[in-house]
């Protein structure tokens, strides 16, 4: 088993579990980065909070393997939200 697929089966099985509360999954397809974010938490306060602690740890997951600061990550991510194109 390539180490891809262990991480995809580690994945699965984290995703399969009935007492799961909220997760952040970035999908590659080819050239496509796709992302989904679910949560279901009882109270605003709880729900930003588990959030932010996605992100921190999605933006740290991203530094580790481009062996780059957190910081550089999160820099590189508002400016390409700035780039969008906002709704008119």
């Amino acid at each position: 088993m390539s180490e891809f697929e262990s991480d995809l089966e580690t994945a699965r099985s984290l995703l399969n579990r009935d007492d799961l509360d909220g997760f952040f999954v970035g999908v590659v397809d080819d050239e496509e980065l796709d992302y989904v974010l679910s949560h279901e938490f009882e109270d605003a306060e709880t729900t930003g909070m588990r959030a932010l602690s996605l992100l921190a740890a999605h933006l740290e997951s991203f530094s580790t393997q481009a062996d780059v600061p957190p910081e550089q990550v999160a820099e590189d991510v508002v400016r390409l939200l700035d780039a969008q194109p906002g709704d008119e």
